[in-house]
């Protein structure tokens, strides 16, 4: 899942005052929705909640949960950032709820907010989601939108990791002693187990961990435990990785044929 786009799109527009003089309740979220659809030129534009906020030196942003498709689904993070004459606008995927005093946070104390995105672990799928989230952390430099997750292994120790096992504790409690296993906790179990699994490849440097898992989830006949299983894969990538996405190459499943020659085509690049 592709988080942000790392170049802004340039608003040439009049700055509005109250993105100019950000303060507390001077803008409603509908106010800021009519900006948008007026500079966006989109149809259905809603807005449930927006914060001010630093996130790059000498400026102050708008930051608003958007939803661009009038199903009350709140997909999107916008940003505006005011440059001279000009809005830089950037837009990131993250699921909702959201609760923007928790999703830009000042990490590291420097004066300056990062903004945590959030994904689902295995996809979006309507009611069968899995709602069990990877959240990676961004900040706003001159390059763009930035994923620095890497630096702030304390959050994920802080926040992510203690919230997972307490999931992943109630769900196993659930699985235990059943005869014949629930396909939504299987899911769940495996989306819990690749937060743990991701925590390890990135801060670890155990590059192969959630390795087992990935093969075994390969033989699953849930879509949502086959997409973990390729985006485990593919985030390893060494041959044994490459092996086993070869085969998932030849599901019968177009998605996850698909994504797991797009993770082959991705490894082999490198």
């Amino acid at each position: 899942m592709e988080l942000y786009a790392q170049e802004p799109i340039y608003l040439q527009e009049n700055i509005p005052r109250w993105l100019v003089e950000p303060k507390a309740g001077i803008v409603t979220n509908a106010e800021i929705g009519i900006f948008l659809k007026k500079v966006l030129n989109f149809n259905t534009v809603d807005v449930y909640d927006h914060r001010f906020a630093s996130l790059k030196s000498g400026s102050v942003e708008l930051i608003a949960a958007v939803d661009f498709s009038g199903r009350s689904m709140p997909h999107k993070l916008v940003i505006l950032s005011p440059e001279k004459s000009r809005i830089a606008y950037y837009e990131l995927n993250s699921a909702p709820p959201h609760y923007l005093p928790v999703e830009i946070v000042d990490c590291d104390g420097d004066g300056l907010s990062e903004i945590i995105v959030r994904e689902y672990v295995a996809s979006y799928a309507g009611a069968e989601t899995t709602v069990i989230y990877w959240a990676s952390i961004c900040r706003l430099s001159a390059a763009g939108i930035v994923d620095v997750s890497e630096d702030y292994q304390g959050y994920y120790e802080r926040w992510v990791l203690p919230q997972n096992r307490v999931i992943q504790d109630i769900v196993e409690n659930s699985a235990g002693g059943r005869v014949v296993r629930d396909r939504q906790i299987d899911r769940y179990v495996a989306a819990c187990r690749y937060v743990g699994e991701k925590y390890a490849r990135m801060f670890q440097k155990d590059r192969e961990a959630g390795l087992s898992d990935a093969i075994a989830w390969s033989g699953s006949g849930d879509n949502q435990i086959l997409i973990l299983a390729v985006k485990t894969l593919r985030e390893i990538g060494t041959s044994v990785a490459v092996k086993a996405l070869e085969e998932l190459v030849k599901s019968k499943n177009a998605l996850i044929s698909k994504m797991a020659r797009d993770a082959v085509t991705e490894i082999k690049r490198k």
